[in-house]
């Protein structure tokens, strides 16, 4: 009885294990640079398909642009408009998918 009890548990280690090494959040898309009035966009696969939310951040702090909203697929592409006052530089991006993990990037403005 004992032996069944250390295999079970073994197995589902190893389930838990195995599904945390599969799940992954890679960028496929990422914005490069921008003028301010730009569109930009960030593409990412997230494996297994996942609830994913972004946030892009300016001297100003997040970003609040139409089209940053959290999405659920397998592939996600955001695509907003960088603000006519945005400074210029290099500003974070970061993706978090739950389970999945996270990724990050960085979109420049000119």
């Amino acid at each position: 009885m004992r032996r069944q009890i250390i295999v079970v548990v073994a197995a589902l280690a190893l389930t838990i294990v195995t599904s945390s090494a599969l799940a992954a959040v890679r960028v496929t898309e990422r914005p490069g640079r921008v003028s301010p009035g730009d569109k930009a966009s960030v593409t990412i696969t997230v494996s297994p398909k996942a609830r994913c939310t972004i946030g892009v951040y300016y001297s100003t702090g997040r970003s609040a642009a139409h089209g940053l909203g959290s999405k659920y697929a397998k592939t996600i592409t955001w695509t907003w408009t960088v603000g006519s006052a945005t400074k210029a530089g290099t500003w974070p991006i970061k993706i978090e998918c739950g389970k999945s993990g996270t990724a990050q990037t960085t979109v420049v403005v000119r």
